[in-house]
């Protein structure tokens, strides 16, 4: 869907987005890592296509499972495996869920437009149409 959105209004709309890992939810205990590990693809330009595949294979956040993801986009593995486990990134997932927990965020995903929290986060198409000025839904 965020795709869709920055297709569509790249030259409207700002997306930024925060890590928020799911601490203390079963299953979900190596999401902190696993957010580490999008930050060490993000340093070889494949943020997106790593965080792809974390969410297509949630919760399989093991460290096997996180070295294979980045074979599958062919990152640099000495590079990558360095930046894992020297654990650089965790103060940048740090602050992005200390920033979500500042927001009441509680779920993910948890969307804002324009600061406000959306609700119902399958409404954003509609919600971001609105706010510019169009009448019809994204398709």
């Amino acid at each position: 869907m965020t795709k869709d959105l920055q297709n569509r209004w790249a030259d409207k709309i700002k997306f930024s987005y925060r890590h928020f890992p799911l601490i203390g939810l079963v299953g979900h205990e190596r999401s902190p890592v696993a957010a580490e590990a999008a930050e060490c693809a993000y340093e070889q330009d494949k943020f997106w296509p790593y965080h792809d595949l974390l969410f297509a294979n949630q919760p399989a956040f093991s460290q096997e499972s996180l070295l294979r993801y980045s074979n599958q986009l062919q990152l640099n593995e000495t590079e990558f495996k360095l930046c894992l486990a020297s654990r650089v990134k965790a103060q940048v997932v740090k602050t992005d869920r200390e920033e979500g927990l500042s927001k009441k965020v509680d779920a993910t995903p948890t969307f804002f437009l324009n600061g406000e929290v959306v609700g119902d986060w399958r409404t954003l198409p509609q919600l971001v149409a609105e706010k510019l000025g169009e009448k019809l839904p994204i398709q």
